[in-house]
């Protein structure tokens, strides 16, 4: 008989693959579960480079492999942005990579049942799945891979609507500027009219539809303390599960990859679980404000709304290194006094 794992990981998606290659390279003995037939989400593509790349490289990998396409500009609301940190990546072919799935047994598992039924013991159980054991929201999207014309190639799109729920984006997936993501997601709305009016207002052209998918985003209800199973004895919570997703963006990759990082090292160190809740809850109580912005302001137009583009922009401009000059500030607040 096999000697009983060290660790069993419920999610095969960007954070499950990633605590399992970080475990399997540390000495671990992991099992991998994943009931989905496609790792992780098919049509998350947008990451930063200069945060992504130093995680990717402990691992052995190199980003450089998975870039689709270096984006130069963001049009937010038609106001053109420069852009230097931007990228679209082939996110199933880095998660194939980062665990080739060696190991990774295809099984429907309940959660949380199964997850308290086989944790403990000194077995570590982690929640890498996309459902949240605890209190969430739900953003719903809708969004499509597509060959499209009326766009430019190494820009990007993204557009919000005061007062109606969300946003909506198409970015390229190529450097030619003939494959893009198409998408909006919403706060218990419809995102199909955002999707709309991003198309009308840029003249996007649909010629083919390659893939499609719509599958519910999960937050944390951070509009109180968080209240969400980051760990119970030998169970734990990583990425999305973690609440790991930016509110008001959807950014969930890197706090996904880091959120897997923060366990390892916890359990490397022999400080599991107080240095990972800690990181974690630091994260989530970062997020707290932005969730009650993006509530709040996604359903109220005018200045609670400005309130919420400007963190937004700003969370944007951190991370995109958006060159955001005065005459381009300026015209972003006129067009958001103006409802977009």
């Amino acid at each position: 008989m096999s000697p009983e794992p060290d660790a069993l990981i419920c999610g095969a998606g960007v954070s499950g693959s990633y605590l399992a290659r970080l475990l399997v390279e540390g000495g671990f003995r992991v099992e991998v579960y994943d009931g989905n037939p496609l790792r992780g989400h098919r049509c998350a593509y947008i990451s930063f480079s200069s945060l992504l790349k130093p995680i990717l490289r402990r691992i052995g990998l190199e980003l450089d492999d998975f870039i689709l396409c270096h984006i130069r500009s963001l049009h937010l609301n038609g106001v053109e942005l420069e852009v230097r940190n931007m990228i679209s990546i082939d996110k199933p072919r880095m998660i194939e990579e980062i665990y080739p799935g060696d190991g990774v047994i295809k099984k429907n598992l309940r959660i949380p049942e199964e997850l308290f039924r086989r944790g403990g013991e000194g077995t570590l159980t982690v929640n890498a799945s996309s459902r949240i054991l605890g209190a969430q929201r739900r953003i719903l999207p809708r969004q499509f891979r597509a060959r499209a014309s009326g766009l430019e190639a190494g820009e990007a799109y993204l557009s919000v609507k005061p007062g109606y729920g969300g946003y909506s984006w198409a970015f390229p997936l190529d450097e030619e500027g003939r494959r893009f993501h198409i998408g909006a997601g919403c706060v218990n709305a419809d995102p199909q009219p955002l999707i709309d009016r991003l198309m009308r207002s840029n003249g996007i052209r649909v010629e083919e539809t390659i893939c499609s998918c719509g599958r519910a985003i999960s937050v944390a209800d951070l509009s109180r303390n968080p209240e969400i199973m980051i760990h119970r004895g030998m169970v734990a919570s990583i990425g999305e599960a973690a609440g790991a997703v930016f509110p008001m963006t959807g950014e969930g990759i890197i706090p996904s990859l880091e959120t897997a990082n923060w366990l390892y090292e916890s359990l490397d160190r022999g400080d599991y679980p107080q240095s990972f809740e800690a990181k974690v809850q630091g994260m989530l109580m970062e997020y707290r404000d932005a969730f009650n912005l993006c509530i709040g302001f996604l359903k109220h137009p005018r200045l609670t709304w400005l309130r919420g583009v400007g963190r937004m922009t700003e969370r944007l401009k951190g991370r995109a290194l958006l060159n955001l000059t005065p005459v381009a500030w300026m015209r972003l607040w006129l067009k958001m006094l103006a409802r977009g």
